[in-house]
Order: structure tokens, then sequence, then C-alpha cells
């Protein structure tokens, strides 16, 4: 998120205490935006795109500093953002937006359009959260298998 008044919503800000305290780890999961898509953002879908791709340049430049971090991380998942709802709090073509531009970056996306959310049309019911958690292991194990 990118909330001026509740900057602990913000991923970055607690991601760099996550990573080193999992440090050394193999790979990174990280969720799209949908949070970012949020009108009251007006986030432009490069500007959430960057943010995303972040994750990765962080993690590759806390590796060059962390001899054992850096010689065991090996790829980063986005897990895509889902078809929610339409929901008068987010911004649809940014999220769509968001979609078909990390669909063109060199990153492995899981795919997760095909799941159904419960009542709030947001939110991923714990059946789909391991449908999820599923699809980021198969796509680990294909990496592995690929190098």
């Amino acid at each position: 998120d990118h909330d001026k008044f509740e900057v602990f919503r913000n991923g970055k800000a607690g991601y760099e205490i996550a990573m080193r305290s999992a440090s050394p780890f193999d790979y990174l999961v990280v969720a799209l935006g949908t949070n970012d898509s949020k009108k009251k953002y007006s986030l432009k879908p490069d500007t959430i795109v960057d943010d995303l791709l972040w994750y990765k340049d962080h993690t590759i430049e806390y590796g060059q500093t962390d001899s054992e971090m850096g010689n065991r991380f090996k790829k980063i998942f986005y897990v895509g953002i889902a078809n929610f709802r339409p929901n008068p709090a987010f911004n649809a073509q940014t999220t769509a937006d968001v979609r078909e531009m990390m669909n063109h970056e060199s990153e492995i996306i899981i795919n997760t359009t095909d799941l159904e959310h419960p009542v709030d049309g947001l939110h991923y019911s714990q059946h789909d959260h391991y449908k999820v958690a599923e699809r980021v292991l198969t796509a680990s194990k294909e990496f592995e298998d690929e190098v």
C-alpha cells in the first residue's frame, strides 16, 4: 500500500526486516499489487510494476553484500492478481494493466485468475490459499528442473 498515514501497510517497510530475519532463502513469493490498485492512491500501473520489481532488485542487491544469501537466492515468484469481483474501492483498469505488464516481464507469474473468492469477493478462501501454495511449489520444482 502507498498509505501515507499508515506506513506499516507499505510492504517495503517490513520487507527489509523479514528478509534479513529469513536470510538465507532460496525463493521469494510476492503477491501482485492488488491493494496498490485502490482508487485512493491514484497510482499508475507502471509505478505499481516498478514497486513489485523492487523486491527482486533489492533481494539481489542484498545478496551481493551477504555471501550466504547471494549463494542461495534463486528466483522470485509473483502471485498474479486474481479476478476479484468489481469493487468501487479498486481501479479495475489499473489491476488489468498491472496484470498485463507483469506478464511481459521475464518473471514467473503464478496464475490465479481461475480461483474463486468467498463472500467478500476479494480475499482467497482457505481452499484457494492451498491452491496458490501448490502452484508456487510446482513452479519452484519446474524452475529447479530447468536449472
